[in-house]
């Protein structure tokens, strides 16, 4: 789950494309919604070996992997989670909405503590990926990327990091390639 504009269509890109080569059956759903003006955007990308049958979608309380680009939005693809079976990797980052903007709504509290409640514990990784992106790279851009590499490092992803990595070269634009390779 995210934000149009986030690049949760060049993640789901990048794990669509990865989970081929690594020899899944790969299915995909992408949802656009409002992504043009900073509505939610929601993804499910499939991996399952030959013969298993799988639906487009990601089936309520059988996600693996939530990969949160919003840290509100993420709340929204708990239904798609489990506490003994679903690892989160969440942009703690506090995007507003247009209400919020306009003073009629607060952000809400207690995010986290629900994040947790509705996955494994053991398998969180809560962070401001936008401030450490932008540490790092002077932009927001490449949050997406390190949010992909926390998944990998935590073991989330079933896939090799050169496999990732050679989806990302070939992917993104010459101007982005190394930034996203670094982050990732």
């Amino acid at each position: 789950p995210g934000v149009g504009g986030m690049g949760l269509g060049f993640v789901a890109r990048i794990l669509t494309e990865t989970g081929a080569r690594e020899g899944y059956t790969v299915n995909f759903y992408h949802q656009k919604g409002l992504a043009q003006r900073n509505g939610a955007v929601v993804s499910h990308v499939i991996y399952s070996l030959e013969g298993t049958p799988v639906s487009q979608r990601i089936p309520e309380g059988k996600a693996d992997l939530i990969l949160g680009l919003d840290f509100l939005e993420t709340v929204r693809g708990l239904s798609l989670a489990s506490a003994p079976r679903t690892g989160v990797v969440c942009n703690t980052a506090r995007t507003p909405t247009v209400l919020m903007l306009m003073g009629e709504n607060r952000f809400p509290e207690g995010i986290e503590e629900r994040i947790l409640r509705c996955s494994d514990r053991d398998r969180y990784m809560g962070a401001d990926f936008f401030r450490l992106s932008e540490h790092y790279f002077d932009n927001r851009l490449y949050a997406n990327s390190m949010m992909l590499g926390s998944a990998y490092q935590l073991g989330l992803l079933p896939a090799h990091a050169d496999t990732v990595e050679a989806v990302i070269r070939e992917s993104v634009g010459k101007d982005e390639r190394e930034n996203n390779l670094r982050a990732f």
